[in-house]
């Protein structure tokens, strides 16, 4: 048996590759294996090239009327998930996909509704999710709604009436849909947005899944608003058909940049070397030795290192939930202020992560940019789409898309660009060497005197 975990988090913009790092990152640490994101803000034709070095799969509907919209779903790189069929909105509100994992099919889908008019949206847009669904079916995304305002806004009221609530509510039933956090959580009051220009809380964000789902369910939660004005909300499911991923180590560079981990490294090389180089071993064996020595000393270096990181990270969460906690009860400026210094804290120590993931793809770059790799296929790959001609227009402005019509009137254009003449037109040649001749003529070129030319020619001295 394995786990999988969905995530849905409202991202407030990914198209900063510090932010995009973050959220990445974030989601790695948080073992996810599918991420409905939301709020992209990423525009028609204006995608960012994503990372992939944790999530593989990457599926966008991109906004094409402004940048506060665009919904995505990765998919982990430990998750072999094969993608049969996309469904996806222009304005970049919902996307749905279906695949399937062996023989097990699955169905998710990432939706952002808009501030007004939520219940009509829902309701028009769930029946198209229904109809597409198959198998396995999770559906994520900010609805921007409290579906029940009592216990899932801090005021305890709604923008919307009772009634357009009811209707939501319908509509969920009618395609067979449960709010997975609050099934599980029936009287839990927790919320997923701060609003600072209300100072209110709310329950936006929702994993909708069918009620015979709920049996694989290990449980749902949500996280601390960290990286966006939003919070993620968790969903753990137990299937038996994932197979559990392997992992290898790799060396962390950034350690040999930390003056107490090379003095470290040092004082145990130094330590080796002493206490073997008696003579009694030759020197050859004993330098071999010293690989995997270091190695090792290595490893617990950095596995030392990482769970402080971890630690002050986990503690810097702990702090910032409780006091999330206390706001949510108490809302308070002091305790607000708090939450602030905390999350650029806990913001510096994210940061100072990217920059170790940036330092990694320049290595990567550097080291097999200029080689026949799958790395350079794979840019000279992306080179040869994006500078592909589909289409060229004439003279005559008509669009031409034949290979054969576009070469022809690449060779027209530098035909007619540089005057380029048959080789039987010796007339012409002859103009044109004798202009030539005669501009050069005209200009003042220095020159080599005879002298200095021959003493160009004589061999180097110490003179």
């Amino acid at each position: 048996m394995a786990d999988i975990r969905v995530c849905t988090f409202n991202v407030k913009g990914m198209n900063v590759p510090a932010k995009h790092s973050q959220i990445c990152m974030s989601l790695k640490k948080q073992k996810v294996n599918f991420a409905l994101l939301q709020e992209t803000h990423f525009r028609s034709g204006r995608v960012p090239p994503m990372s992939k070095l944790t999530f593989n799969q990457w599926f966008h509907a991109p906004s094409c009327s402004g940048s506060s919209r665009g919904v995505s779903i990765a998919i982990h790189k430990n998750t072999p998930m094969v993608v049969s069929s996309t469904l996806l909105d222009d304005d970049g509100r919902y996307l749905f996909i279906k695949g399937s994992i062996g023989t097990h099919v699955i169905t998710l889908g990432s939706i952002y509704a808009p501030n007004i008019g939520q219940a009509d949206w829902l309701c028009r847009i769930l029946p198209v999710f229904r109809d597409f669904a198959e198998g396995t079916i999770i559906l994520g995304g900010d609805a921007n709604v409290a579906l029940d305002p009592l216990i899932d806004s801090s005021k305890g009221s709604s923008s919307l009436s009772y009634g357009a609530l009811r209707k939501i509510r319908s509509g969920l039933a009618s395609v067979g849909l449960v709010d997975a956090w609050r099934t599980l959580n029936p009287s839990v009051k927790d919320f997923t947005f701060y609003s600072g220009a209300h100072r209110s809380y709310q329950r936006l964000d929702y994993l909708f899944v069918p009620p015979n789902l709920l049996s694989a369910c290990r449980g749902t939660s949500i996280g601390s608003i960290l990286l966006s004005d939003h919070a993620p909300v968790f969903l753990d499911l137990q299937f038996s058909f994932l197979p559990k991923p392997q992992f290898t180590w790799r060396l962390d560079e950034t350690i040999l940049s930390q003056q107490d981990s090379v003095s470290d490294i040092r004082k145990c090389l130094s330590e080796y070397f002493s206490m073997n180089e008696t003579g009694e071993v030759q020197l050859g064996t004993v330098w071999e030795a010293h690989k995997a020595v270091i190695r090792g000393h290595i490893i617990s270096l950095c596995s030392h290192l990482r769970r402080q990181r971890e630690s002050k990270i986990l503690s810097l969460q702990k702090e910032i939930q409780s006091l999330e906690s206390l706001h949510k009860k108490h809302i308070d400026q002091g305790t607000l202020d708090k939450l602030s210094l905390l999350r650029s804290e806990l913001k510096n120590i994210l940061n100072s992560r990217t920059a170790r993931l940036y330092l990694s793809a320049q290595y990567k770059h550097f080291a097999h940019g200029d080689k026949a790799s799958k790395f350079m296929m794979a840019s000279l790959k992306k080179r040869k789409t994006n500078s592909y001609i589909h289409s060229i227009k004439d003279t005559d402005s008509k669009l031409l898309m034949s290979t054969e019509k576009i070469a022809k009137r690449f060779s027209d254009f530098y035909y007619s660009l540089y005057n380029i003449r048959s080789a039987e037109d010796t007339s012409c040649k002859q103009q044109r060497s004798e202009i030539i001749d005669d501009w050069l003529s005209k200009l003042s070129l220095p020159s080599l005197t005879n002298a200095q030319a021959q003493d160009l020619l004589q061999p180097f001295t110490l003179q």
